[in-house]
């Protein structure tokens, strides 16, 4: 029964628009910078290590950036745009 509610309750608010899920800790100017590094073919590797050079803190606070948490950025950024298409487009 509560399975079910919340299930109806998330879909009701992906229907409006509304996000789900809590609201990243990366500022997007961050996460711009990680979508465009990454479309112009460098590693996830590289991306962390610039980051880390460049002494931006990672979502944690930390000064040192890992390749698996530029990676769930970017995969995470490409889903939000590819919803905001499809939204767009219907």
């Amino acid at each position: 029964m509560i399975s079910t509610r919340t299930k109806e309750a998330l879909a009701a608010r992906q229907r409006r628009g509304e996000p789900i899920g809590r609201k990243s800790a990366i500022p997007s100017g961050v996460v711009r910078r990680i979508v465009l590094s990454r479309n112009a073919d460098a590693s996830f590797r590289s991306i962390a290590a610039e980051l880390t050079r460049d002494n931006v803190l990672s979502p944690t606070g930390r000064v040192t950036w890992q390749e698996s948490t530029v990676r769930r950025t970017y995969k995470s950024a490409m889903r939000r745009e590819q919803f905001a298409a499809e939204r767009a487009a219907s």
